[in-house]
């Protein structure tokens, strides 16, 4: 209820007025024949604190651009832009648009201004998540809005995120997709159900953010944000404007069933994911490998018959509506007897001098030589064993050992997957081919060819870290 004293620098701001009813602020600034210079208005009540305003003013030979052209240029440019706008934020930065309707992610600029904020912004592009962005820019704050369209995001189906993610031009763009929100580490990731590649993932998400996406971890959900960059080879980062709960979408996934015993089982249990089904879900199986499977909920119950014979698969398959999920089940051959040989990755000799460069390590034992072709000691997620980012690993027997079975643990990191395969040679270690089993619960064995004198395992990611612990052969 105080009279508000409104006083402008007189030189940048040559007038200003407040309008308490409104809550409104006029000014008048003057034309600037010269570098770009700042003004100031300060805001006086008795018994408060001042509250000074800045103003920025660009100067006379300063060209400005649309945010359109900003997504022209290319690494190192520099612009300036005004009268933007912000529309979305996130922990390390905002998201801005203007009338060319470009967008831009500008990372640790020097304010981040709240959603809706009328911007100047000057500042630097560096590629980043192998997509353009400003690198930490100059930005005040002119202004407010309310007139963005938060409803013209494109639908993107998940060939679309699938296309964005192989193209190397890679615009940023307002978008909506739906899948399924899960957490890895502090990771959010969202599975799309019918992509090839891509997974969404969210950006750099403030706490406010993460507190509403705790909420819906497991569950559909319709993603509105803006696409910023790649992450890896697959994931779409992604400033969020709104996530949400999906009602409609339905959800059948199950992990395929590997390194059932040779002896097989009797009635073991794996759990499903049913999200929004309420129709009955069929159940068939192989008949062979698989002796019967049924589902109470969202425990499937299956049988595997005892196997004589070499390395086999069968399968159980889930229907539903039009959606059919196909669950591989892998079954190890007998092991074999004969001699047994196990190295604890752990032990290697001077294995702390390894370092944290991921580099070629070759440790000799007096049977075998094992190849570590890009890995190191330890990581802050998996410690004391070689740690590699989906590198290989050889081993090479000596002394004519010929294998008959091999065996390798491996340590995940936190729950992101990877599909290992492992292969043999019978040639030392010149040629491999692979014995067609694969495994994606890191641990993988195989009764091995005769003749096998190497074997190697692949991984299907290189960006997730993984240990390589021990390893068990046969001969």
């Amino acid at each position: 209820n105080e009279d508000i004293t409104v006083t402008p620098d007189g030189t940048v701001v040559t007038a200003a007025q407040v309008d308490v009813e409104t809550q409104t602020l006029t000014y008048t600034v003057s034309a600037n024949t010269g570098a770009a210079r700042e003004g100031a208005v300060t805001l006086s009540v008795s018994g408060m604190n001042d509250v000074v305003i800045t103003f920025s003013q660009l100067g006379s030979e300063t060209t400005v651009s649309t945010i359109a052209e900003v997504c022209a240029g290319t690494s190192g440019d520099k612009y300036t832009v005004v009268n933007a706008y912000v529309v979305a934020i996130c922990d390390k930065g905002a998201v801005f648009s203007d009338s060319s309707n470009g967008y831009i992610l500008a990372y640790q600029p020097s304010v981040i201004p709240a959603v809706g904020s009328i911007i100047n912004i000057n500042g630097e592009l560096s590629v980043y998540n192998k997509a353009l962005q400003f690198n930490k820019p100059t930005v005040s704050v002119t202004g407010k809005t309310q007139n963005i369209d938060f409803t013209a995001a494109t639908e993107y189906s998940a060939a679309m995120l699938d296309a964005w993610v192989a193209d190397e031009a890679r615009l940023q763009q307002f978008v909506k997709y739906t899948g399924v929100l899960n957490l890895s580490g502090s990771n959010y990731d969202i599975k799309l159900p019918d992509a090839t590649t891509a997974v969404g993932s969210i950006y750099n998400p403030t706490a406010a953010q993460k507190s509403v996406l705790n909420e819906l971890v497991g569950k559909p959900v319709d993603v509105v944000g803006y696409l910023v960059g790649l992450g890896g080879s697959a994931y779409a980062k992604t400033v969020i404007h709104s996530v949400e709960l999906n009602t409609t979408l339905q959800i059948l996934e199950a992990n395929d069933i590997a390194g059932v015993s040779a002896d097989g089982v009797t009635d073991a249990t794996a759990t499903i994911n049913a999200v929004n089904i309420t129709d009955v879900i069929n159940v068939t199986y192989d008949g062979t490998v698989v002796t019967s499977a049924s589902l109470n909920e969202t425990t499937l119950t299956y049988s595997v018959s005892a196997n004589t014979g070499g390395v086999r698969q069968g399968w159980i398959k889930l229907a539903v509506n039009d959606i059919e999920v196909t669950i591989a089940v892998s079954q190890n051959a007998p092991v074999p007897t004969g001699t047994s040989l196990t190295y604890d990755f752990s032990q290697i000799e001077d294995f702390s001098d390894w370092g944290t460069s991921y580099k070629e390590h070759i440790v000799e034992y007096s049977d075998a030589t094992v190849t570590f072709t890009k890995h190191n000691h330890s990581t802050s997620t998996i410690k004391d064993v070689p740690v590699g980012k989906g590198a290989d690993v050889l081993v090479v027997m000596k002394n004519d050992i010929v294998l008959k079975y091999a065996k390798f643990n491996f340590v995940q990191w936190t729950t992101k997957a990877q599909t290992i395969t492992l292969y043999y040679s019978t040639d030392g270690g010149v040629t491999y081919t692979s014995t067609g089993v694969e495994s994606s619960n890191f641990a993988i064995e195989s009764v091995l060819p005769a003749g096998t004198n190497a074997v190697k395992v692949c991984f299907s990611s290189k960006d997730n870290q993984i240990g390589v612990a021990s390893a068990t052969f046969i001969y």
